[in-house]
């Protein structure tokens, strides 16, 4: 997947998880298209910056799945269930 946004000189892999983390952290409580905006106001990034970086992690599965049981995007159910 392309970025949709030019290389940022401090986006080393720590600065791009500490905004990951406190996205998620904040996202519990409001939401998250709010989160990703207020954590892309105070780093000095794109909101579009902040969400892509968000999207990929949570897309890495944390352990394998057996073929057929995908989770869901949105709700991390078994897609067999959904």
């Amino acid at each position: 997947m392309p970025s949709r946004t030019l290389p940022i000189a401090s986006s080393t892999a720590t600065f791009v998880g500490e905004a990951v983390a406190a996205t998620l952290d904040r996202a519990v409580e409001h939401g998250l298209p709010p989160a990703i905006t207020e954590v892309a106001r105070e780093r000095g990034v794109s909101p579009a910056t902040i969400d892509e970086w968000v999207a990929r992690a949570r897309a890495v599965p944390a352990a394998p799945v057996p073929p057929g049981l995908l989770a869901c995007h949105t709700c991390d159910r078994p897609m067999i269930l959904v």
